[in-house]
């Protein structure tokens, strides 16, 4: 019989669980979220500000690789972390697709939608998200403005029309008026908070 070596495989897999996660983290749009484990349950129940409830089943999260015994005899442990890259792409590339997927599903029921009917994305057009949507603000009163998630075709056509993000009077003047706005309505949000005894 051979041996086992049941605590060198319990360090290998905790040592490659937290490569996969620090390379997870590294992801742009993924560092950006607050995470937090969830050790049971099927089900994630959230509530907006707005007071909307969503209860939506957890979703799995996996990949697949095989070594075969003449690479883990020639590198030993190192095969196993060689096939962390593609490991980490596609736990990222299923997180992402659940994210907006689930994003869209929210954005539909709250009715938050706004269409650009084609157009490439303007200033204008982000004045009517920013519309939309919830915005806080820090202690010293500064908004806590949210990222901008735009598809790498739409990044293009903002690369080649330069002249249309140069800094314009009349979208300052309105994104300051839509702020002060989003203040109030913050400041309405935080004063109509119910205290939990």
């Amino acid at each position: 019989m051979l041996p086992d070596f049941q605590k060198v495989k319990e360090k290998l897999e905790k040592k490659f669980i937290k490569e996969l996660e620090l390379k997870i983290e590294k992801n742009p749009l993924l560092s950006e979220i607050k995470t937090q484990r969830i050790y049971e349950g099927s089900t994630l129940a959230t509530r907006t500000i707005d007071g909307f409830e969503n209860v939506n089943p957890l979703q799995e999260v996996q990949s697949f690789f095989e070594i075969s015994n003449e690479e883990l005899m020639e590198k030993g442990p190192i095969a196993i972390f060689d096939k962390l890259d593609r490991i980490a792409s596609d736990f990222i590339s299923q997180r992402t697709k659940s994210l907006f997927s689930r994003l869209d599903e929210a954005i539909e029921k709250t009715g938050n939608v706004v269409d650009g009917e084609g157009k490439p994305l303007s200033p204008e057009l982000i004045l009517q998200v920013l519309e939309k949507m919830a915005i806080d603000f820090d202690e010293n009163g500064n908004p806590i403005m949210p990222a901008l998630v735009v598809h790498p075709d739409q990044l293009e056509k903002m690369k080649k029309n330069p002249e249309l993000w140069q800094i314009n009077p009349e979208f300052e003047k309105q994104l300051k008026k839509t702020i002060e706005k989003k203040r109030c309505e913050w400041i309405d949000r935080k004063n109509s908070r119910k205290l939990v005894d």
